[in-house]
């Protein structure tokens, strides 16, 4: 093994007299014959996107994925409302304009939901939509999860439709920062944005 650069955050019921030790033992005499340079991610939106269809027979279901990134990082100031915007969407899975229309009213898709994840360092966020649906319905789900987005670009969101789905992504964010996992995950990205 071998590195010079790097951080590491513990989360939990610990007496750092005992760990840094056995940290110091298990990186002694780590070298790397090359230096530590951040490789940064970029937005690469250039082109229109398109549909892309991948036949794999022997499967019975069928994944649904779009995607794109956005020229700007986790301070940009449109970055709350785009992540209250997403979980209204289909980041809120069981409560959400794609969870309801497209698995409770259409019927058509196992699961369904979208993402928004923005970095810390790289100006750079990625917005996506998944589904997982009969290969028969795949084509009526495409329509139906770009009616839903068009919906919600279009007309935005109501008054009653935010309070609730605000309360819900505050409960999630707060649920999340119970996990030692997703605390040590944050620690390291604040660790490293200095």
């Amino acid at each position: 093994l071998s590195g010079k650069h790097g951080e590491l955050s513990i989360v939990g019921d610990f007496d750092p007299a005992e760990v840094v030790p056995v940290i110091e033992e298990i990186t002694n005499g780590w070298q790397s014959e090359s230096s530590f340079e951040h490789i940064p991610k970029i937005a690469v939106n250039n082109k229109r996107g398109g549909l892309q269809k991948v036949n794999t027979p022997d499967k019975e279901q069928a994944t649904y994925f779009a995607g794109m990134t956005l020229p700007f990082r986790n301070d940009n100031p449109d970055f709350a409302a785009l992540s209250l915007g997403n979980y209204i969407l289909g980041g809120g899975i069981l409560s959400s304009r794609l969870a309801n229309r497209v698995r409770q009213d259409e019927g058509l898709a196992y699961s369904v939901g979208s993402g928004f994840q923005a970095s810390a360092i790289d100006e750079r966020s990625v917005f996506y939509m998944y589904a997982i649906v009969n290969p028969d319905n795949a084509d009526k789900l495409r329509g139906v999860i770009r009616e839903e987005l068009d919906r919600l670009l279009e007309s935005g969101v109501t008054e009653d439709e935010l309070k609730s789905q605000k309360a819900g992504f505050l409960q999630g964010q707060q649920q999340g920062r119970t996990s030692d996992s997703a605390l040590a995950s944050l620690m390291g990205t604040h660790i490293q944005t200095g």
